[in-house]
């Protein structure tokens, strides 16, 4: 946000986090084109909907662990469900997830920034393109990208398992 300061922001951070935490993140509004709010974890059924509200999904993961460079979190399949373009961050799975899945969003470097400002001032500046996208996203999520694709391949593996058992 301290690097598009120019571009309206509505940064929506849904969870749990400590009164220290959330008064570093309310208090780090850099421009008055910008509001940061908080919210609560909610129940399934109703976080769909909220996601859907939103143009742009961050799917963020700091490479701390393995297990963070890794894993493909539920944000990945959640954002492309409700319809929102992603910013995906840099590690090993989420960028194979990307060159799997283009469509669902676009790479950013966490360590550098102006990745992110640039991806937000571009989704700013062209919001036709950003609708598109989001299509996309969408699309992807409904053909490909849900349980009932996945869990297909789920039984799949079962079913193979146990003909060589």
């Amino acid at each position: 946000m301290q690097r598009a300061k120019n571009v309206p922001i509505q940064l929506n951070v849904l969870g749990l986090c400590s009164d220290d935490v959330q008064q570093h993140l309310l208090g780090s509004v850099p421009s008055e084109l910008h509001q940061i709010t908080l919210y609560p974890p909610m129940a399934e059924s109703a976080l769909f909907e909220f996601i859907a509200e939103h143009e742009i999904g961050l799917a963020l993961e700091v490479p701390t662990t393995q297990n963070r460079e890794i894993c493909r979190t539920n944000k990945l399949y959640s954002f492309a469900l409700a319809g929102c373009h992603m910013l995906i961050s840099k590690t090993p799975a989420q960028e194979q997830f990307l060159q799997e899945f283009p469509d669902a969003g676009e790479l950013i470097d966490l360590n550098e920034p102006k990745t992110i400002a640039d991806a937000l001032g571009v989704a700013f500046e062209k919001r036709d393109e950003l609708l598109q996208k989001r299509q996309r996203a969408w699309q992807l999520g409904d053909s490909e990208l849900n349980w009932e694709v996945e869990s297909e391949m789920l039984v799949g593996f079962v079913h193979q398992y146990l003909r060589h058992e």
